[in-house]
């Protein structure tokens, strides 16, 4: 099943049940994702925390 058709179908079976605990359940895994979703660097925020890395391995400190 394809992405778009298996968003489909769970939006139609969450829309069919009365289910209160499992719907409960359901927001709180979609929430608790969203909250772990991990944040991906741009090659330049890379390139920065490497740059500066390198500068704290010789005691020296990057301005703002």
């Amino acid at each position: 099943m394809k992405t778009k058709e298996l968003q489909s179908s769970i939006v139609q079976k969450v829309w069919r049940t009365d289910d209160k605990p499992f719907l409960d359940y359901l927001n709180k895994l979609l929430i608790e994702k969203e909250v772990n979703k991990k944040y991906k660097l741009s090659d330049f925020e890379k390139s920065l925390i490497s740059d500066n890395q390198v500068n704290q391995l010789s005691e020296k400190t990057i301005s703002n």
